[in-house]
């Protein structure tokens, strides 16, 4: 199994484990090291769109200044309890850098910016006033990016897509998922994020932005200066020159959206992906029978005749609705029921080799990647990672094979 993390650097790093079954469907993962990689999709999604990606990097470098400066965070947390009143009576949101391994779970940290931004403002000025110091340059030049209206528009434009894809981060990642039940948790979301694609959705978020960039008297949104592309790359045709700040952005929401419903036609297709196999057999084992014969005998373990029998047993015995049901149900079963069942346990054996979303893999990724940060190291390899304690390893995955996401 592969996944993206980063490094203390900031460096892509693809984590591979070894992910094997045992004959009490315990599934085991077996950590192998960190590889270097130049891209992930989730940077694919912005890369097209340069305000909203130089926007969520600098939401990201002022939660890095909230974390490692004491005095910053004193001061915001003094200017922002300063800043309530009888009608907000709610504690401020505290400022944090974005999720370091996972490119979606960066909700939390945009909203924190948005809900607090005239203390980021007040903050990041009495920082950069404060002296010479590496904290308070770094405040002075986020506060020139932060002053900025483009970069409040750019937060409201990621808002609510981010938000969508969230929801359906946990949705899929929930163990009583399904593969069809995931892939019509995907339409569903794609469906909703394209309707965000209108001029009518992104007139009013503008208008939105451009009224609070008054309110909170950043530098208005304007068209950037014109830049002439080489004939080489144009031809005779006219470039095209936007004529107002809002059809300039708009083109830039528009490139994001499409983004966002690119990766996620091209991650969750059956037709491009192997999710039409792992369905095929998820479905057996939901319906009780042997969907499609042909398709069987593409696995050698599995006898269709056998199983055909054994499924219609096993669905009237435990009534499973998802994989994760029915592996406990064989769990629970005494010995000699389980011996009834010799060719669902294989089937059950194959949907967990090849999980729809692996929660324990990337809580123990998430791990390592903190205990590489703390050691300072860049990155690892599979050399480096044997000397790491097997023991260690082993217990911190035992730990979250407990967890959920919340």
């Amino acid at each position: 199994m592969v996944d993206g993390t980063q490094d203390i650097s900031g460096v892509e790093q693809e984590s591979i484990c070894f992910r094997h079954v045992d004959d009490n469907l315990h599934v085991h993962e077996d950590f192998v090291g960190l590889y270097e990689l130049p891209i992930t999709s989730g940077e694919n999604a912005v890369s097209g769109c340069p305000a909203v990606r130089e926007a969520i990097q600098w939401v990201h470098e002022l939660g890095v200044l909230f974390k490692r400066s004491g005095k910053f965070k004193a001061i915001f947390k003094e200017i922002a309890h300063e800043g309530l009143s009888d009608d907000q009576p709610v504690k401020p949101s505290t400022i944090r850098p974005l999720c370091p391994t996972r490119w979606l779970c960066r909700l939390p940290a945009i909203l924190s910016v948005k809900d607090n931004y005239l203390a980021v403002l007040d903050s990041l000025r009495d920082m950069a006033s404060s002296g010479s110091s590496e904290s308070a340059v770094k405040a002075n030049g986020l506060l020139d990016r932060f002053e900025k209206g483009e970069t409040y528009l750019s937060l409201e434009m990621v808002t609510k897509p981010i938000a969508a894809i969230e929801q359906l981060n946990r949705s899929c990642q929930a163990r009583s998922a399904a593969v069809s039940g995931m892939l019509e948790a995907v339409k569903v979301t794609t469906k909703q994020v394209n309707s965000w694609r209108t001029d009518e959705e992104f007139h009013v978020l503008y208008r939105k932005a451009a009224s609070k960039a008054d309110e909170l008297g950043l530098d208005p949104l304007r068209v950037p200066r014109k830049r002439t592309p080489p004939r080489c790359l144009t031809g005779p045709a006219t470039p095209f020159n936007p004529t107002s700040a809002e059809q300039h952005y708009r083109q830039q929401y528009f490139s994001f959206i499409d983004a966002v419903v690119v990766q996620l036609n091209e991650r969750y297709d059956p037709s491009k992906t192997d999710l039409a196999a792992y369905k095929m057999l998820e479905d057996m084992l939901l319906s009780g029978k042997v969907v499609d014969e042909t398709f069987v005998q593409k696995y050698p373990e599995l006898q269709k005749n056998i199983l055909t029998v054994q499924l219609a047993m096993f669905k009237q015995t435990t009534g499973a609705s998802s994989a994760h049901e029915g592996k406990v149900a064989y769990r629970g079963m005494k010995q000699e029921v389980r011996d009834l069942f010799p060719q669902v346990a294989t089937l059950l054996k194959l949907l967990l080799v090849c999980p729809v979303s692996s929660i324990v893999k990337e809580k123990l990724e998430n791990w390592m990647s903190a205990a590489f940060q703390l050691k300072g190291m860049k990155g690892i390899e599979k050399k480096q990672a044997r000397a790491l304690n097997p023991a260690s390893v082993k217990r911190q995955s035992k730990i979250m094979e407990t967890m959920t996401i919340g």
